[in-house]
Formats: C-alpha cells, structure tokens, sequence
C-alpha cells in the first residue's frame, strides 16, 4: 500500500483508538448525535422546500363534499331562523323549492375547489382531484379518468398561513360573511385583532427559522472540533488547550439545546395555535386543519438528539467529569512522573526512623575510637548495628527510587475524562 495512503488510514482510526469501552459508548453517543442533529435539521428546512407536498406542517382540508354539506346546514338554518320557511312541508322547515336552491348554490360554490392545502415553511401547494363520472349498464356510477393536480408555490421564509385569505381566494365569501357575521372590516374577513394575530405569528416563524439555522451552523462547528477532540484525547497537551477545547464544545451543545428547543417548540404552537383556532371558526362549514405526520415526527426526532447531545457534551463534562484530582496549570505538574512526596517529601515514619538513627549515631559517635576497637568487643556488635541501618536506608532510597520510575507513565489530562 502506498505509504501516504498508509498515513491517511492511520490518522482516520486514530479518533477511536485508545478508549475503554464507556469511552467507546460515549463517543458513538456523540457522533449519532450529531449527524442526526444535521441531517434531520436539513430535512426540515430543505426537505421542505424541496418536497413540499410530503414534508408539510399542516394541511388545510376542503373537501368539496364536506363543504357542501357544512354550508347547507349552515344556510338550512339561516333560513329556518329568517322565518321565511312556510307550513307547506308540514313543519320541516324548507320548501322542495329552497332545498333544491340551497343544493344547487352549495355545489356551485365548491365546484373548482382544491381537496385540501398543505401548508410547509415556505409555501403551500393546492390539490385539485378531477374525474370523469359514468354511469354503467347495472345503473352503477363509476369514477373513469382519475387524476390529481398539485399546484405548489414558493413564497419564502415569511410565508404563514392566513386562512381567511384563502378563502377569500378560493371565493368563499360566503362563508366569512356567515362564520364572521359583523365581525369583519373588509371583504376578505379580516379584523385589526386578526391581523396582528397573523403579523406576530409571521415574525416569530422567520426568527425561529433563524434559529433553525444556527443550529445546523453549531453542529457543523462541533463535528469538526468532536474530530479534533479525540484526535489529541489521550496525548499529554498544554491544559489550557484542553479545557479552553472541551469547554468550548460544550458551551456549543448548551447553545444547540436553547436554540433548538426554542425554534421547535415556537414552530410546532404556532402550527397548534392556527388549528385550534381553524376547527373552531370553520369546523361547521366542513373545513379541518391537521397536523404534518411526517414533519412532526423529523420535529420530535430533532428535539430528543438535541437533548442527547447536550447531555452527553455539557452534562457529563460539567457534572460527572472528574477535574479537581489533578492540577495540571501547576509548573510542577509539567514534569514527568512528578508526584508531591515522592522526589521531595518523606512520610512522617520514615522521617521519624531516620531522625532515631541520627540521634543513636551522635550518642555513639564520642564513645568510639579507632584505637580502643577490639573485634572481641561489644563495640563491634554495635558498629555492624550501624551498618545494617545504613544498609536499612539504601532499601528505602531504592524503594522509594522504584515508586519514582513505576509513577513515569504519561497520563491523559483528566479534563478528558469521556
């Protein structure tokens, strides 16, 4: 193999050698994390853009039957309570006549409809169904000729849903003049209080968009410094690299948690806030407002990893990470194998051994003269028990020399603990 190419393969593995295996957990916690934090923030800009058709907020429901049906209940009882209704149809309420009128006006208000509007973040779209009606030999209608014509609009990253205007659009004045009866200033259903409404819901949607954004930028920004990370994990570095890397990767993922809970969250009441208030106003004239399955579900998805994320990050380095066990800003702490007492400092019994020894040998050291020694003596019983603590003092210095080259092992700085 070629030896750069070599290089290249052992600088991709080195990010995931040299870890335990809660280290290995972690890590793979991290990465999921992260990728799935992009990939499902861009499905839910892009994808909408790109797919509006499936990847919708919400769908505004107009199909033609229901409509028909909810406004001839609603002019049913117009009329019933005009007092224009007779006693021709023993009591029901309506002649043949109206009935047959109110039908036929119903159908021709509905008739070019579109069976329902999906709502994205940047547009709409409109789907008409047409199909050709045939009645067979068995007196059977058949549906021949079926086709579906989506009609999608980008407007931008402003774009809301103003329903009234879409029934305006649509040509149902009918309805805002019945669902709105004195209630409106202008021919399209609007009031001063509804507009607001649809003003301040519009400018939270594009700052929550904004949001969005900084999100995908922040994530981007902690892939690359994830990859540095446990690049140099396990190496001896300068600490203040170190906390100032993990530190800021943290401070990122908490950034990621407050913006993206706040831009979900916004995004998905606004959605529930414009249904509630929909199924209340126009339930009785056949009109529903569902939400998006599949955006809903990216939505949900983005808000558990971002959790995820934070906590595997700022949670375990800020409360599980043990960082006062070792100084590293120290000077001292910069050279190897350096541990206090061991090059410096001797233990309290070892001290105390040594302080009896020297006092023994300054009690024992005026009483002896080279001329007096006699190897009969017991002089001499008293020099070889000099001897054997100075061969007692060389055990401790190796020993203690043992403990100095055992303890010469770089370890990782403990603001890396995961």
């Amino acid at each position: 193999m070629n030896p750069s190419m070599e290089r290249f393969i052992t600088l991709l593995k080195r990010p995931f050698q040299n870890l335990t295996t809660l280290e290995r957990f972690v890590q793979g916690m991290r990465i999921l994390s992260t990728l799935l934090i992009i990939a499902l923030s861009l499905t839910i800009t892009s994808g909408s853009k790109k797919i509006p058709n499936r990847l919708y907020m919400s769908r505004f429901d107009t199909f033609s039957a229901d409509i028909t049906m909810g406004l001839f209940e609603v002019l049913k009882y117009a009329v019933e309570q005009s007092g224009s209704a007779s006693d021709v149809n023993n009591g029901v309420g309506l002649t043949t006549s109206e009935l047959y009128i109110l039908t036929s006006y119903t159908a021709n208000q509905v008739k070019n409809m579109p069976q329902y509007i999906t709502v994205s973040l940047f547009g709409r779209c409109d789907t008409f169904f047409s199909a050709d009606l045939m009645v067979g030999e068995s007196q059977m209608t058949q549906v021949q000729n079926s086709t579906t014509v989506r009609k999608c609009d980008y407007i931008g990253p402003g774009y809301l849903f103003d329903y009234r205007e879409a029934l305006s659009s649509l040509g149902l004045n009918i309805v805002l003049d019945y669902a709105y009866q004195g209630d409106t200033t202008s021919s399209d259903g609007k009031t001063s209080s509804y507009s607001k409404y649809i003003n301040k819901l519009q400018w939270r949607k594009i700052i929550m968009l904004r949001l969005l954004y900084a999100v995908i930028a922040f994530e981007f920004t902690i892939a690359v410094l994830t990859a540095w990370y446990y690049n140099i994990k396990g190496r001896y570095i300068n600490a203040t690299k170190e906390r100032v890397l993990i530190h800021s990767i943290s401070l990122f993922s908490l950034a990621v948690l407050v913006c993206g809970l706040t831009s979900v969250i916004t995004l998905a009441w606004i959605n529930i806030s414009l249904q509630s208030r929909i199924n209340k106003e126009l339930k009785a004239f056949g009109f529903s407002y569902h939400l998006g399955g599949a955006w809903f579900t990216c939505v949900w998805m983005l808000t558990f990893f971002i959790g995820l994320s934070c906590f595997v990050w700022s949670g375990i380095e800020w409360c599980l990470a043990d960082t006062d066990t070792f100084a590293l800003e120290r000077p001292d702490n910069q050279i190897l194998g350096y541990q206090p007492g061991v090059i410096a400092n001797i233990d309290d019994k070892k001290q105390s051994i040594l302080r009896s020894a020297e006092e023994d040998m300054e009690n024992i050291a005026p009483t002896l003269s080279v001329d007096r020694l006699d190897p009969f003596d017991d002089g001499l019983a008293l020099t070889n028990s000099v001897e054997a603590f100075e061969l007692q003092d060389v055990s401790l210095r190796s020993s203690e020399e043992s403990d100095r080259s055992l303890q010469r092992v770089v370890k990782p700085s403990p603001t890396m603990q995961f």
